[in-house]
């Protein structure tokens, strides 16, 4: 399980005992390159698509991954399943926030 971390300047600390966090981390977004599931802005972090991420999960695992960062995720659905499979697996997830609605053009 992770614990909680709280952010210091540029410095990830564990909440509990304040030591420094080490991220050894990758961005995670499993979208193939062919095929019916290559497209950008799909949210593969749900139930659907659990399939995907248990399998890419203990891969992470065995790399010594401890934190993922995540694109697109869609803050209108579930990723409970998801979330909890990488705190079980120690991962911390780095959320993206912005949404394309929320981009201004100028």
């Amino acid at each position: 399980m992770t614990t909680p971390a709280t952010i210091e300047g540029y410095r990830f600390f564990n909440a509990q005992t304040e030591e420094n966090i080490v991220i050894k981390g990758v961005a995670y977004y499993p979208r193939p390159n062919k095929g019916e599931l290559d497209f950008n802005n799909l949210d593969f972090f749900t139930e659907e698509y659990r399939h995907v991420w248990e399998r890419d999960i203990q891969q992470f695992k065995s790399l010594g991954v401890n934190a993922v960062r995540l694109y697109s995720v869609d803050p209108e659905k579930d990723h409970g399943a998801f979330m909890c499979a990488l705190s079980s697996a120690g991962i911390y997830a780095l959320v993206e926030l912005a949404t394309v609605s929320c981009i201004i053009f100028a």
